[in-house]
C-alpha cells in the first residue's frame, strides 16, 4: 500500500472535510466506507447512516471515456443535472470518489430558501428539526437557540389543535395537506399571540422512496385577513345604508304619493268642469301642470319600485302574459307621439310564442321604458319590434330596435345603472331621471330573463332582453 492511500485513509477528515467537492471512499462493491462531511450535509444525513450504504442508491454514474469524467446525477433531486466527478483507485479495489460543483447549488438552494417569503421548518422522523430558514425565525418571532430542544412531537399545542395528527399522518402518507390556523409552542414563547398562517404540510422521500422527513410550508396571510375582513364590514355598512335609504326612499315617495293622487284627481276634475270655459292659452296652462304631474308621478312611483326590488320586498306575481298585445297596447297609447314623428314602426313576432311567464307590472314597465326611449331618441327612421324563441322553445327574446341618436361606447358600461345619464345638466337636449333602465334590468331579473344593448353612436340602439316561455 503507497503511503498517500495510507495517509487519505488515516487522515481522511483532516484532509476533505473542509472541501466543497462530495468526497466518499467505496469498496469494490461500491459501498461507501467513509465520507467527508459536505457529502452528509448535501444529503442531510448523518455520517452513520450513510457510511454502509451503496453509491449507487445516492446517483446514477455514467462515464465519459474519452475525457475521463464521470458524472453523477443525485436521485434525490429529480431532473437535476449531473456533477462532474472523478473516480480514483486505491489498494484492494477500493476507490476515491471526488464529485465537484454541488457546493455552487446548495449554496444557491440556501440562499433561495433563506430569502423566501415562506416560513420552512423540516423535521426529522425523530421529531426533531432537521431545517429551518431565516424568515421561519422572524415569521414566529424567535432566535435559533429556542430550537435546540424543541421536539414537534411533545407540542401540546398542536395536539390540541389536531394539526399534530396532520404533522404525524404525512410520515406515512404520499401526498402534502393544506392547512390554516397553524399555532405552535414555539409562536407562543416568540410571538405571544396567533397570527393567520396557510400551512402546506409536505413528506419528503429519501433516495429509495421512504419518507424520511416532513417539511411545513408557513405562509403569513394575516394581512389578507384583515383586509378581507376590512372589506367585510364596509360592505355591511353599505349594505345597510342601502338599506336605510331604499327604507327612506319608499316611505317618502308614499307620503308624497298619497297626496300627488289627490292633486291628480283634482286636475282631472278641473279639466272635466271647465271643458269648453277655458282659452286656448288657459288649456295649455293646464295640460302643462297635468303633464308635469303625471312625470312627477311616475318619478316617485319608480323610486319607490327600484327600493322595493332592491330591499327583497317587491311582491313578483308569475302568471301567463301575452306580450304580443302587451306591446300593441302601448303602441296604441303613444300613437299621437308617432304620427308626430313621422316614422315607420315595424313589428315581427314569432307565432305560438306569444305566452310568457312573467309579472304583469314588471312586464308593462320593462316595455313602456323600451318602447318610450326609442320614441323619445328617435327623431327620423324606424322602430322596430321583434320576438324571437329559441330553438327548444323555451325562452323568448325580444327587442326594440331604433334608428335614433345612438349611446357613446363611454356610456353603455352605465347604462343600466340607476340615476344614470349620458348627459346630464340642465342643457341637455332630453328629458329624463335615468331610471327606466336601471328598473327595466331589475324587473327582468326578477322574472328570471336578462337584458343587454348594443349601440352604435349616430346611427342607433338595440336593447333586446329575454324571459321564459310559458
Amino acid at each position: 500500500m503507497k503511503t498517500a492511500e495510507l495517509d487519505i485513509y488515516k487522515n481522511f477528515n483532516d484532509f476533505f472535510d473542509g472541501s466543497n467537492d462530495l468526497v466518499f471512499v467505496i469498496d469494490k462493491e461500491n459501498i461507501i466506507v467513509e465520507l467527508n462531511k459536505f457529502a452528509a450535509e448535501f444529503f442531510s444525513e448523518s455520517k452513520l447512516n450513510l457510511i454502509s450504504k451503496n453509491l449507487i442508491s445516492l446517483f446514477d454514474i455514467k462515464s465519459d471515456e474519452h475525457s475521463g469524467i464521470v458524472y453523477f446525477s443525485p436521485l434525490k433531486y429529480v431532473n437535476s443535472s449531473p456533477f462532474k466527478g472523478k473516480i480514483y483507485h486505491l489498494d484492494a479495489g477500493n476507490k476515491l470518489v471526488v464529485i465537484h460543483e454541488a457546493i455552487d447549488r446548495k449554496v444557491l438552494f440556501q440562499r433561495l430558501l433563506n430569502h423566501s417569503p415562506l416560513g420552512i421548518i423540516i423535521f426529522n422522523s425523530d421529531g426533531r428539526i432537521h431545517y429551518y430558514n431565516d424568515q421561519f425565525l422572524e415569521l414566529w418571532g424567535i432566535k435559533k437557540e429556542a430550537l435546540d430542544d424543541y421536539i414537534v412531537f411533545n407540542d401540546r399545542l398542536l395536539e390540541s389543535s389536531g394539526k399534530l395528527k396532520l404533522i404525524k399522518e404525512a410520515f406515512t402518507a404520499n401526498k402534502p395537506v393544506y392547512s390554516s390556523g397553524y399555532y405552535d409552542h414555539l409562536m407562543e414563547k416568540g410571538r405571544g399571540y396567533q397570527i393567520w398562517l396557510e400551512t402546506l404540510i409536505l413528506p419528503l422521500f429519501d433516495s429509495v422512496g421512504n419518507i424520511d422527513k416532513v417539511a411545513l410550508i408557513h405562509y403569513d396571510i394575516s394581512d389578507i385577513k384583515l383586509a378581507r375582513e376590512e372589506v367585510r364590514v364596509a360592505n355591511d355598512r353599505a349594505d345597510e345604508a342601502n338599506r336605510l335609504k331604499n327604507t327612506f326612499l319608499a316611505n317618502l315617495s308614499h307620503e308624497i304619493r298619497t297626496p300627488l293622487n289627490s292633486i291628480i284627481g283634482f286636475s282631472e276634475l278641473i279639466t272635466e268642469f271647465a271643458k269648453g270655459n277655458l282659452s286656448e292659452a288657459e288649456s295649455e296652462l293646464l295640460n302643462t301642470f297635468k303633464r308635469g304631474i303625471g312625470k312627477l308621478f311616475k318619478t316617485l312611483s319608480q323610486i319607490m319600485e327600484i327600493s322595493q326590488i332592491d330591499s327583497g320586498s317587491y311582491p313578483v306575481k308569475l302568471k301567463p302574459i301575452n306580450i304580443v298585445e302587451s306591446i300593441s297596447k302601448i303602441l296604441k297609447s303613444k300613437q299621437k307621439e308617432i304620427e308626430k314623428k313621422k316614422f315607420e314602426i315595424i313589428t315581427s313576432f314569432e307565432q305560438g310564442c306569444e305566452n310568457v311567464l312573467a309579472d304583469e307590472t314588471a312586464l308593462d314597465n320593462v316595455l313602456t321604458n323600451l318602447i318610450e326611449n326609442a320614441i323619445k331618441f328617435t327623431s327620423k327612421g324606424s322602430i322596430s319590434i321583434a320576438t324571437k324563441a329559441n330553438t327548444p322553445k323555451t325562452i323568448l327574446f325580444c327587442s326594440v330596435k331604433d334608428t335614433g341618436i345612438g349611446i357613446s361606447p363611454e356610456y353603455l358600461d352605465h347604462i343600466f345603472e340607476p340615476f344614470s345619464q349620458e348627459q346630464i345638466g340642465y342643457s341637455r337636449p332630453y328629458e329624463g331621471n335615468g331610471l327606466g333602465l336601471a328598473l327595466s334590468k331589475r324587473f327582468l331579473e326578477l322574472m328570471n330573463g336578462s337584458i343587454t344593448v348594443e349601440s352604435t353612436k349616430g346611427v342607433g340602439t338595440n336593447f333586446t332582453f329575454s324571459i321564459s316561455i310559458h
